[in-house]
């Protein structure tokens, strides 16, 4: 999501990522969620990691499901997708995560990707540099190497 910023702030969006759900890969209420169908009600019928750099407040996807007038059931909240991971590897909760992210992690984890019952919700990141560093050599090589690695990622 694009922060609120002066016009003289240069930015541009560097990566969207849709959202998915992860979960321990035999998480017991999933496998019989395979066989009834995985929704939105389902989805919010689990226990979940809540994600955020803020210490209270709403997470995107939790705007997102407010939007709707539903809500999810959150047991943990921590401030890092890693750790999310090592919750939702050893518990019943799942956590909701972009798919870059969660596959790269995924390739060395216990954990799967479950899919996100909610349609039209990503995480957009944006990269933001000082107006006076628009022309700067050093600056301009730094923007074009986080671009071409997270191209990379995809």
């Amino acid at each position: 999501m694009l922060l609120p910023v002066a016009d003289r702030v240069p930015h541009e969006r560097v990566l969207t990522d849709r959202l998915v759900v992860i979960a321990r890969k035999d998480h017991p209420r999933l496998r019989r969620m395979k066989r009834s169908g995985w929704s939105l009600d389902a989805y919010l019928e689990l226990e979940h990691v809540q994600v955020s750099s803020r210490r209270r407040g709403p997470s995107l996807e939790d705007v997102a499901l407010q939007s709707l007038g539903r809500t999810r059931r959150i047991r943990l909240r921590c401030q890092s997708h890693a750790a999310a991971c090592r919750a939702t590897a050893s518990t019943d909760l799942v956590a909701t995560l972009p798919e870059t992210y969660a596959r790269h992690v995924l390739e060395r984890d216990t954990n799967k990707i479950v899919g996100m019952p909610l349609d039209g919700i990503s995480l957009e990141t944006y990269m933001y540099w000082p107006a006076n560093a628009e022309r700067d050599a050093a600056n301009r090589w730094l923007r074009d190497q986080v671009r071409t690695a997270l191209r990379s990622r995809r």
